[in-house]
């Protein structure tokens, strides 16, 4: 879902409020520790719930702090476009004003 508020953003230049809610959720299921952060991969529709780790683009972890650090740059200022945009993905203009998102911190 943040990717797609991100998008909505920088696409449509819409307001940031959808993406705080998300973020903040993220931010609240945080697995924290001596480690680092993590997101727990669990199925509350399956027994067992604990899911096997999946590779792939932007699955799990790594496509949660993918969007995270979108949403940082993005309410920051920065350049509005994916990193990697895939083939079907809307062209942003590199030059697109992102606004509303104000500096409320990522805890």
């Amino acid at each position: 879902m943040l990717a797609l508020a991100c998008d909505r953003i920088a696409e449509q230049k819409e307001p940031c409020d959808f993406a705080h809610v998300l973020v903040a959720d993220l931010a609240a299921r945080a697995i924290r520790d001596t480690e680092g952060a993590r997101w727990s991969n669990v199925e509350h529709r399956v027994i067992p719930g604990d899911l096997e780790s999946c590779i792939g683009w932007a699955l799990g972890n790594a496509g949660i702090v993918r969007e995270l650090l979108r949403f940082v740059r993005l309410r920051g200022g920065g350049d509005p476009r994916c990193t990697f945009a895939w083939p079907d993905q809307p062209p942003v203009p590199a030059q697109a004003t992102i606004r509303n998102c104000g500096t409320n911190a990522v805890s």
